[in-house]
């Protein structure tokens, strides 16, 4: 039976779901009707008919004075009903691969036995056991214990307290229907949506700051708003409320606020602890009931409008964007229809004709057209950021909101991913770093030592960090260029492998699922890094941790070590063929610059002042030691060579700025910009974006402004690591 995403829209569909799930849970139990008319036989010597219906078998066990559901299956319809969809939730949203394992697990919690799952009938058999062998309440129980554990979950550090998926969600309130219906996602979190309050980026830091929230307001509004809408739902969802007056379910708005300053304290000097108070996720699941994911985001962006909600970790969590102005869930990539949305919202807020601001919209493409609003006609955009909920953009004056972030917000709320120009920015910060260094080098001798200390530690924190992300972004290339090279091997493709019409992971349709198959399979590859080669311990923990949890924490040396294990498998797997494919000149700076970085940081004692840079102890030790001052002063200008050295030698980023076809040859070509600000032609390619950034490796060393038949790779660094 199709699961009906209107529940508790009427009576007659509530009572199907209901016969349904007790069909079902029959099934899963005793196999089929003959198996519960034998049940009922042997157990209560009772003779049934072979051909009653469940109708029928009910009848009789009432003249015997038996209930169908109290003596047979110890459960009552709603209890059957919540344990069924348990039981889809065990089947559907918990994996069992051969990389991540959530339901076993879960399954030895209860039994204390591993489970033997090949496929997804032996998982179904044994979630089948899961809600057959234990009732509600003691499952319930289970679940509480088995969540507050550091088990893995859905790609999370931890197992998840509150999950939302189909009507059902479980918790620490127990199992409870939702008013709202949860679909199934690929890859998709089923963390209702406030509990990104304490979840954190991937890279491990505190999403919210909780010294400067305030904290009591905003869960006083939060709770107020849950009163409302539950009264609200009273008389909006007479069918709900019947259904929550049945299960014995109270709200008491005074009650809560009792204890509130109390959990509040709790609640800040837990999360310090990485421990978060029971009831937080009581109020998480309680909002899971009654509000849709939209109706919680328009909440914290009002809390975040009035600064009593403050952002610490601007982030991405799947279809989330997090950010100091505002939180937006991106539509699907297949439903989005950006030009559309845009010129539908301002022609409703400007009361003009849809079709001719469509054709607007379409003639000078959504961003310049947003960008043109910004600009002439601010009110208007203002009321589009009101429409989208980005509240903080609608309170604030012209000159004080950034309107590139701005833009870019308003226009992937609308489903239309605008580039990042954070990878272009970078090698700018970069480029200013290098002449930072230059003019330091010719002005320290003028400065006190509390300022020279402070300048070298900076200096020194700041290089190791453009190292780092210029391995990052060498780890990133290299792997890139093994996956196409061996994806089109396994397809048979053994020529001409880097002649490429179009950009490496070309990305056209679904968006979330290629991306999130993109990552899958650089797991796999580091994955296959640790069997194949002898890591170390700590980098092993680390890659691991990538993996399962998608948190960051590789060191300098650990990308260095990752770009060698990387180059190392191309060379042992791969043989010749996958370097001669690709152009002479990249092989060899590729070489050069592994060479050079290791030479340079196994130098006496580079290594350890730039781990020092980041460490507290760095002032005490520069005052204190002269020698480590004097090292670290003869180590800045080599530190400004190097990293200028290697970021010549790393492929160039473009973005693509133009499509052109040459009048007089007929040659359709692209325009693209260099990061030093120089424009290049690019032939032979097709099927790249206007305003994205790619990685640009020429054919031809000499080439400047032309590149014929480059070997592009989209930029996903960021995304990937």
């Amino acid at each position: 039976m199709k699961r009906d995403n209107n529940l508790f829209q009427g009576e007659e569909e509530f009572q199907k779901f209901l016969k349904n799930s007790i069909i079902q849970y029959i099934k899963l139990k005793f196999q089929n009707k003959k198996g519960l008319i034998s049940f009922i036989e042997n157990k209560l010597d009772i003779e049934i008919p072979k051909t009653a219906n469940y109708t029928k078998i009910i009848d009789i066990l009432k003249e015997k004075s038996k209930d169908f559901y109290t003596d047979v299956l110890k459960h009552s319809p709603l209890e059957i009903a919540h344990l069924y969809s348990f039981y889809r939730m065990l089947i559907n949203i918990f994996w069992e691969t051969t990389w991540i394992k959530t339901f076993s697990p879960f399954y030895k919690s209860l039994f204390n036995e591993e489970p033997e799952i090949k496929n997804r009938s032996d998982q179904r058999k044994y979630a089948a056991k899961i809600i057959t062998e234990f009732g509600q309440q003691e499952l319930q129980k289970k679940w509480i214990e088995y969540s507050s554990e550091p088990f893995p979950f859905l790609f999370r550090e931890k197992t998840t307290p509150v999950i939302h998926y189909e009507h059902l969600t479980i918790g620490p309130l127990g199992f409870l229907f939702s008013l709202h219906y949860r679909e199934k996602e690929i890859f998709g979190s089923y963390e209702p949506v406030l509990s990104i309050l304490v979840n954190t980026t991937p890279t491990g830091e505190d999403i919210f700051d909780w010294e400067e929230t305030d904290a009591f307001k905003v869960f006083s509004d939060i709770l107020k708003e849950l009163d409302r809408k539950i009264n609200e739902v009273a008389s909006s969802y007479p069918l709900y409320a019947n259904y929550l007056k049945s299960i014995g379910f109270e709200f008491s708005h005074s009650e809560w606020e009792k204890q509130l300053l109390d959990f509040v304290k709790l609640f800040k000097n837990q999360i310090k602890e990485d421990k978060i108070p029971p009831m937080f996720y009581q109020i998480v699941q309680l909002t899971a009931m009654f509000f849709t994911d939209e109706e919680i985001i328009d909440l914290l962006n009002r809390l975040l409008a009035e600064e009593k909600l403050i952002v610490k970790s601007e982030t991405e969590i799947e279809d989330l964007k997090i950010t100091g102005e505002g939180i937006i869930k991106r539509p699907k990539s297949w439903l989005a229809r950006p030009a559309f949305e845009l010129a539908s919202d301002i022609a409703s807020i400007k009361s003009k004709e849809f079709r001719d601001l469509l054709t607007e919209v379409l003639e000078n493409g959504t961003i310049k057209y947003l960008e043109q609003v910004f600009d002439k006609d601010f009110e208007t955009f203002k009321r589009i950021c009101i429409k989208k909920k980005l509240y903080k953009f609608a309170s604030l004056e012209k000159y004080l909101i950034p309107k590139e972030k701005a833009i870019r917000l308003v226009l992937e709320s609308y489903g239309l991913r605008a580039p990042s120009t954070l990878p272009l920015n970078i090698r700018e910060e970069i480029n200013s770093y290098i002449q930072e260094v230059e003019k330091f080098e010719g002005e320290y001798r003028a400065m006190g030592e509390r300022e020279l200390i402070k300048e070298i530690i900076d200096l020194l924190r700041d290089g190791r960090m453009y190292f780092e992300r210029i391995l990052k972004e060498w780890v990133f290339i290299i792997i890139s260029l093994i996956l196409h090279y061996e994806d089109s091997m396994a397809r048979g493709l053994s020529t001409e492998i880097f002649i490429l019409d179009r950009p490496i992971f070309y990305i056209w349709y679904d968006i979330e699922r290629e991306l999130n198959e993109i990552k899958k399979k650089y797991k796999e590859f580091l994955e296959k890094l640790t069997s194949e080669f002898n890591v170390s311990g700590d980098l092993k923990i680390k890659i691991n941790n990538y993996i399962k949890k998608e948190r960051i924490e590789f060191t300098l040396g650990d990308w260095l070590t990752l770009l060698q294990l990387s180059v190392r498998y191309a060379d042992e797997n791969l043989s010749n063929k996958f370097w001669s494919a690709l152009p002479d000149h990249f092989h060899k700076n590729v070489r050069k610059s592994i060479s050079e970085i290791e030479s340079f940081l196994n130098e006496g004692g580079v290594l350890k002042l730039l781990n020092l840079a980041s460490h507290e102890r760095a002032i005490r030790e520069f005052q204190e030691n002269i020698q480590s001052r004097q090292k670290a002063l003869n180590m800045l200008p080599k530190l400004r060579e190097n990293i200028l050295s290697e970021l010549q030698r790393l492929p160039e980023l473009v973005i693509i700025t133009k499509e052109v076809t040459d009048g007089q040859t007929g040659l359709e070509y692209y325009e693209a910009r260099l990061t030093t600000n120089k424009s290049i032609k690019i032939y032979g390619t097709q099927f790249v974006e206007l305003n994205f950034p790619y990685y640009l490796i020429p054919r031809f060393e000499k080439e400047e402004d032309i590149a014929t038949y480059p070997v592009i790779i989209t930029n996903l660094t960021d995304n990937v690591f």
